[in-house]
């Protein structure tokens, strides 16, 4: 394998990483981390939408356009409510998957640390993916409303977040596993 191929895949050669133990398909994470935010950026930044009256939104908008016009529009808990949801926690889950992944050696602190961060952003994905459903149906069942393409990225984002963290997660209990078992 081409060496920078090799230190995308795995990181840095001389930290004992998450990175350095997974075999096969799962020495894809990082990359698979790093699509799930790019999928992030195009689902936040293009037009997901178009409506004639939701929550005050007329015609096409991003989810970052969405926010800034609910708070001009006075309705800043939704505009909040959107930021958290699709945005926040969103960054939380690629962040800390990448910190896992790229960062922390296996015998470090913050590795037990990361390891329940990646647990709880594993189960506060499911709040992201009741929204987005939310979301969809509320777009369709608004007057005028429709959908367009980068809706699919911001979805493909967040499953692609869920399935990183959740294979993340079963590798850090299985190298646990292995490392306790060798002392």
């Amino acid at each position: 394998m081409h060496p920078i191929i090799e230190r995308i895949l795995v990181g840095s050669p001389y930290k004992n990483t998450l990175s350095k133990h997974a075999k096969g398909v799962d020495r894809t994470l990082g990359v698979a981390t790093i699509a799930a935010a790019a999928l992030l950026g195009l689902g936040i930044s293009s037009p997901l939408a178009s409506s004639e009256d939701l929550f005050g939104l007329t015609g096409s908008f991003t989810i970052l356009s969405a926010i800034f016009e609910l708070m001009k529009l006075g309705q800043g808990s939704y505009g909040l409510g959107i930021a958290v949801v699709f945005v926040g926690l969103p960054f939380l889950n690629i962040a800390t998957a990448f910190d896992f992944w790229y960062k922390h050696p296996l015998d470090s602190d913050k590795f037990d640390r990361f390891y329940r961060r990646v647990n709880a952003c594993a189960r506060l994905w499911f709040v992201i993916f009741i929204a987005a459903g939310f979301f969809i149906y509320t777009v369709n069942s608004s007057s005028g409303g429709g959908l367009y393409l980068p809706i699919y990225y911001l979805l493909a984002s967040i499953i692609l977040q869920k399935f990183v963290l959740t294979r993340m997660s079963r590798m850090a209990a299985v190298v646990q596993f292995i490392e306790d078992d060798g002392d």
